[in-house]
């Protein structure tokens, strides 16, 4: 498969809402404005690990692909398989 029809399912079942615009809503895999310096993850439990992966054009002020991968979420998901 592209990766472009996998990344969308793995952000949805592994993935917090993330934004890169404070003026922009957070989603689970985002693409849009970026101011240049914001990436925010939206908490949804707690203790959360995650890391944020993505492309960033700070000559655009766009990001791509950008997504937060919860590692907690897919331990869970893992114990249970």
């Amino acid at each position: 498969m592209e990766m472009r029809k996998i990344l969308p399912v793995v952000a949805e079942s592994f993935g917090i809402p993330v934004t890169c615009h404070p003026d922009e809503p957070a989603e689970k895999l985002y693409g849009g404005r970026w101011d240049g310096q914001t990436i925010s993850a939206v908490a949804t439990q707690d203790p959360l690990d995650f890391l944020v992966i993505g492309t960033f054009s700070p000559e655009e002020r766009v990001a791509e692909w950008v997504w937060a991968f919860n590692l907690t979420r897919y331990r869970d998901w893992f114990v249970h398989e």
